[in-house]
């Protein structure tokens, strides 16, 4: 009896010490982001009363141009749905799923319809942009990282120090290399790119203003490029050796050992950079805000479009951008985690 105290006091001294960190996660976090909900139920400009208006903001947000193109959706759905019968008469020919090379089909076609259309000139609004710079840095970014990070793996001279050198944009304020990559890289007198066109006798483009999407993509490439080769190499180092050591003894080509070793062991991996891809384009805003100009221009993805809402007084208005953000992005990542079969 004379220990109860003690042994009391050890299991509560834990949860004393978590508690704060709790309280301000719960605080400055949960509550916030419950409060989003509620608030795009209201009209409130940020300072005076909040009014009632049910679903007035999201009936607004279907009619909204400047958030999605219907025209470009449309365009996809049917894209989609021939991507989708491709998908099952494949999947018919090989035996497989029917299920799962339909949804694989239906999400390429869809994919394809919006890049192809914002090619041919369908105007697109803030979501179509901001699903482009994700699918493109899921279809680039990643692939790139993964052959930089395997020929890193491959114990070259000077390994270390490449990954040090392209992970260095990672570490660096996002704002410094938006005005860096505006002032140095893209201006329309003294940018390194136009400079570079000048050399071949070709005119100067005013990227930021004519180009402006590819100008964001490019820069976000080489930024983020970086962060996953470090991600990708820790992931091939818990590869047990013996695993390659034996793929060589029995001859199998890269392609091979890429196939059937490497993404099996890093499917996880893969699966959490696909999730970081795109969650960090929902959420990216500093780069293009600042890199553009993103308040006096036209071309916005879905968090400077909210910005500009709120910069407007519609704060409900953009709460209920929000939170179609965020089922959204909730949607493709559970179709995500269906196609590659992984459970959480």
């Amino acid at each position: 009896m004379k220990n109860m105290p003690e042994r009391w006091f050890r299991k509560i001294v834990p949860y004393l010490f978590v508690i704060p960190a709790l309280v301000f996660f719960i605080v400055f976090f949960i509550y916030p982001n419950i409060d989003v909900f509620r608030i795009s139920f209201y009209e409130w400009d940020g300072i005076g009363p909040e009014k009632y208006t049910g679903i007035s903001n999201f009936e607004r947000l279907v009619k909204d141009s400047e958030f999605w193109s219907w025209k470009l959706w449309f365009i996809s759905s049917l894209c989609g749905l021939a991507g989708a019968f491709i998908g099952v008469i494949l999947a018919s020919l090989r035996n497989r799923k029917f299920l799962r090379w339909g949804v694989f089909g239906f999400v390429l076609g869809l994919l394809g319809g919006i890049l192809g259309g914002g090619i041919a000139g369908v105007p697109a609004g803030a979501l179509e942009r901001t699903l482009v710079i994700g699918i493109q840095s899921v279809f680039i970014q990643l692939p790139v990282a993964l052959v930089i990070a395997l020929i890193l793996h491959g114990k070259i001279k000077g390994a270390r120090i490449f990954a040090t050198i392209v992970f260095l944009p990672v570490i660096i304020s996002l704002v410094a290399l938006a005005l860096t990559w505006r002032y140095m890289i893209y201006d329309l007198r003294v940018g390194a790119l136009n400079a570079a066109l000048k050399i071949f006798g070709a005119k100067p483009i005013n990227w930021l203003a004519d180009l402006p999407l590819l100008s964001v993509v490019i820069t976000t490439n080489w930024i983020y490029i970086g962060l996953y080769v470090v991600i990708f190499i820790a992931a091939l180092r818990s590869i047990p050796s013996a695993i390659f050591d034996s793929a060589k003894v029995d001859g199998l080509s890269s392609f091979h050992v890429l196939r059937y070793i490497v993404i099996p062991h890093i499917k996880k991996v893969i699966l959490l950079t696909i999730i970081m891809c795109i969650s960090g384009t929902f959420k990216a805003f500093d780069l293009l805000w600042v890199m553009t100009g993103a308040e006096a221009s036209e071309v916005h993805i879905t968090s400077t479009y909210l910005v500009k809402q709120m910069m407007y007084g519609y704060w409900g208005y953009a709460c209920a951008i929000a939170v179609a953000c965020f089922f959204i992005s909730l949607a493709i990542v559970a179709v995500q985690l269906k196609l590659m079969r992984i459970k959480v």
